[in-house]
């Protein structure tokens, strides 16, 4: 990370979902006396790839004349350019779709591609690929149809247990994650849980899925604390946690953050949730939900991720111990067995996992096995 605490700060402070007039003005305040910072700033919001959304969000809270002209012009032209690039990528998924939708398959478009069919517009997001979700008996048949428009899969076909493909295709801008799983997990959130509670999205006369927000939350976190190492890793995510503040507060009479925090919990997973939420309250002002509030494990998480951004030496230090124990957790690791596993079990197959990639022989095979991604 090449900014300090306090540059990442104040970029949530200029991301929160909070637009209430004492909230606007101290911004204002906070630009004010940020005139000198702004490189890191920016390079900041580059690193975490919300320099659109920086731009939106100011824009939104009418503190974008505080800012110096030439800043306020480059920030401008990033956000257009930004506009630009997913219109063409929103053409895309609507050729993918199209092209499922004629082999009966209705695809549910998942995290940031949603943006680019909700009415408020997907502008400020960037977009690295579309991920989508489709029935798990449809997976192999939409595979092929997607390879018949000219896509080929670059990832995920190499006989593991995968929850999707990538394709690609030739001149494209983005590639499609195809799902028929929600990461390498089923028993936090099932594929299935989420079709059967999407709704219809509207979009040019195709038929295409949104899931309820509750699910997009979950969603959101199973990629932070399962699919993905960021809470392990004690990494902040600001594009990602900008995704779920937003979605928490346009649709806070949707979520029962109590039944997510249950959902969790039955992974030992609860705490991971309570963290999460701290995280959005104290950087993106998130309001906490009524019936839960910050716990001392939460707000002690916040600090971690804070003082790891001080030394890089402990932030190395939990990139090799999450590298190492991310993918031998019980969730991914009943995923690979394809069953529910004790204990016991549960630290035999660890072992033979351990044992499979050392007898690999080269460093560089087990760095890719244990990557954090």
């Amino acid at each position: 990370m090449r900014a300090g605490v306090d540059v990442f700060l104040f970029l949530g402070q200029c991301l929160a979902v909070d637009d209430s007039d004492a909230a606007v003005a101290a911004l204002r305040n906070a630009i004010a006396a940020n005139e000198g910072s702004w490189l890191e700033v920016v390079a900041l919001a580059n690193d975490h790839l919300v320099t659109p959304t920086l731009f939106e969000s100011l824009q939104r809270k009418g503190v974008s004349d505080a800012l110096p002209p030439d800043l306020r012009s480059y920030l401008a032209e990033i956000h257009g350019m930004n506009a630009r690039r997913n219109a063409t990528i929103r053409r895309d998924a609507l050729e993918v779709t199209r092209q499922l939708n004629r082999q009966g398959i209705v695809p549910a478009v998942l995290k940031g591609a949603l943006q680019l069919f909700e009415r408020h517009g997907g502008d400020g997001r960037m977009m690295a690929d579309i991920d989508l979700l489709v029935p798990r008996p449809a997976f192999t048949a939409a595979i092929d149809a997607l390879t018949r428009i000219g896509y080929v899969a670059v990832s995920g076909m190499d006989g593991r247990p995968a929850h999707g493909v990538t394709l690609a295709r030739a001149g494209g801008l983005a590639t499609i994650d195809l799902h028929r799983d929600l990461g390498p997990q089923r028993s936090v959130l099932s594929a299935e849980a989420v079709l059967a509670s999407a709704v219809s999205l509207s979009a040019n006369w195709l038929r295409l899925l949104a899931p309820s927000p509750a699910h997009r939350v979950l969603h959101n976190i199973v990629n932070t604390a399962v699919a993905g190492p960021n809470h392990r890793l004690g990494v902040i995510s600001l594009r990602q946690l900008h995704d779920l503040a937003v979605t928490s507060h346009r649709h806070a009479e949707a979520i029962d953050w109590v039944a997510i925090r249950g959902t969790m919990g039955q992974q030992g997973l609860a705490h991971v949730v309570d963290a999460t939420l701290c995280l959005a309250h104290r950087l993106l002002a998130l309001p906490m939900p009524r019936s839960l509030d910050e716990t001392p494990r939460a707000r002690l998480h916040f600090q971690r991720c804070l003082l790891q951004l001080r030394s890089a030496p402990l932030a190395l230090a939990a990139r090799y111990w999450t590298g190492l124990t991310q993918p031998l957790s019980r969730v991914n690791m009943e995923y690979v067995c394809d069953c529910d596993v004790g204990a016991i079990d549960l630290n035999l197959s660890r072992a033979r996992r351990v044992w499979s990639v050392l007898r690999r022989g080269s460093a560089k095979k087990i760095r890719y096995d244990f990557q954090v991604r």
